[in-house]
């Protein structure tokens, strides 16, 4: 069975990535964030629902320091944020720039089946309004307290 939610881990392509981070070697980690987020911002071909639910796990992971709520719907988030923590895999410039890129191909509707699969419907708005809030918070984590 199939879950497919608006949530960031509301599905099942997040909550197999995020498990998939968790049986990485931990020095592996840094470079599967990355790569689920390049998967999105350099896509050559059509995004898959998957890649962009994925892409959306890494970067609220990323974020979580920032505002762990973008954790919510994940299996124990305080603890998935602890383990993350741990592993030192920082927000980086390089990361920062390919996730801020990451989200605006995420909201391009063109050649994006998740878009599709959120076209004009509620969830959808919610979803839409996931990833805005997500680069929200991206714009401000990279601001000066």
């Amino acid at each position: 069975m199939t879950t497919t939610g608006p949530g960031i881990f509301e599905n099942d392509a997040a909550q197999d990535f995020l498990t998939k981070l968790q049986s990485a070697p931990p020095t592996a980690v840094g470079d599967l964030v990355s790569a689920a987020l390049r998967a999105v911002a350099q896509a050559e071909k059509p995004l898959t629902a998957a890649d962009v639910q994925s892409a959306l796990a890494a970067l609220a992971l990323l974020l979580a320091e920032f505002d762990g709520d973008v954790l919510t719907g994940a299996t124990d988030p305080t603890a998935v944020q602890a383990w993350f923590v741990d592993l030192e895999v920082e927000l980086t410039p390089s990361r920062r720039q390919i996730a801020d890129a990451t989200t605006s191909r995420i909201l391009l509707a063109q050649d994006n089946g998740w878009a599709d699969l959120w076209a004009d419907s509620e969830d959808g708005r919610r979803a839409r309004s996931t990833v805005k809030a997500l680069r929200d918070l991206l714009a401000d984590s990279a601001s000066p307290e």
